[in-house]
């Protein structure tokens, strides 16, 4: 490094007899003043990597320049500045110090700085790596967002720091099973709540066939026919027409045994009793009694059926035919009904299981 002359004042001064000084000779100039290491105090105020300047950043955002002086001759590794910013940053941004070409601005992670990281009248210090410049005394990082953080903490990510989390505290939640699902609101949970749980859910006590929460039942009642009681009911009157059988009522079953089917059909002419109507009982599709006929007497038939979980007990009808299904006369199904008839007991478990 070339010496550069610098003027020094020495005085030099002697003590009197009454304790006071007097100035010996006049102030001396000094060509170079250098320091025990063979450095010089020119050298030191351009050594950038020793020391850190200051400068206002210039140029537009996101490409800021800066002009130091004296100039530095090159970037070095370790090289410091302190900049100014003038234009908030909206991306990632380089520096150009005295032209020695533009270098990247760098998080302490290494990644580029993002929108807003380099603020309008703010100073930065940031010192050179070799490749880009990195920001000193930030070391923020993360994608962490505002959601993903407990309303009212706060953070800092790759964007941003002092970030305030909006996400909800839920506490501890508890569900109960229900019909319906139930939606598990988002946010924090305490990890208290729970769904409840029930030790009666089990194979055992829920009907077969019938699953609930993943479990199947394989519970069975079996039963004798009879009229003690009715568990099943469809009693909305039915008509047709039609000459040919048609499906008029339909009940699925739940139970395996015997069953009493009970139906009324009659036949008229504009409500008014007329001739025969004629019905036959079906299980899942197919006949299982003879065709049977009812005149306008005001009875009901009964038959004994045995069935299964799921099964289906139907019956068709139609009207004479020896009417013309274009005529006014018709058949008329009242109502079909199942009973069973158990003791006292298991009757009791048939009304608590259904």
């Amino acid at each position: 490094m070339a010496e550069v002359t610098q003027e020094v004042n020495i005085e030099i001064l002697e003590k009197l007899s009454d304790g006071k000084y007097k100035k010996k000779n006049p102030a001396t100039r000094a060509e170079v003043v250098k320091f025990a290491d063979g450095s010089t105090v020119e050298g030191h105020r351009s050594d950038y990597v020793l020391q850190t300047p200051y400068g206002v950043a210039k140029g537009s955002a996101n490409a800021y320049t800066i002009t130091l002086q004296p100039a530095p001759a090159s970037y070095r590794e370790g090289m410091a500045v302190a900049v100014k910013i003038h234009a908030t940053n909206t991306g990632a941004s380089t520096i150009n110090i005295n032209g020695l070409g533009a270098k990247g601005i760098r998080k302490a992670n290494g990644n580029n700085v993002s929108a807003g990281n380099l603020k309008a009248g703010s100073i930065y210090s940031m010192r050179y790596n070799g490749t880009n410049f990195i920001l000193q005394g930030s070391d923020s990082a993360g994608n962490a967002t505002p959601g993903d953080v407990l309303s009212g903490k706060t953070f800092s990510n790759d964007i941003d720091t002092d970030l305030i989390g909006t996400m909800l505290n839920r506490g501890t939640v508890i569900i109960t099973p229900s019909r319906a699902n139930q939606p598990i609101a988002g946010g924090y949970h305490s990890g208290n709540g729970h769904v409840k749980g029930d030790a009666n859910l089990k194979a055992e006590n829920i009907k077969e066939g019938v699953s609930i929460f993943g479990v199947t039942g394989t519970h069975i009642i079996n039963f004798a026919a009879g009229d003690d009681l009715l568990i099943a009911d469809a009693s909305t009157k039915v008509t047709t027409r039609e000459t040919n059988l048609v499906l008029g009522k339909s009940i699925k079953v739940f139970h395996s045994g015997i069953v009493r089917a009970k139906f009324k059909i009659e036949h008229s002419y504009d409500e008014i009793p007329g001739d025969i109507a004629y019905a036959k009982i079906y299980k899942n599709g197919s006949a299982i009694t003879p065709l049977i006929n009812h005149r306008t007497d005001g009875k009901e038939h009964g038959e004994d059926i045995s069935v299964k979980v799921g099964d289906e007990v139907q019956v068709y009808f139609c009207q004479n035919q020896n009417i013309p299904s274009y005529s006014n006369y018709h058949a008329i199904l009242h109502y079909l009904r199942l009973y069973i008839r158990l003791p006292l007991s298991e009757l009791a478990q048939v009304v608590k299981d259904t």
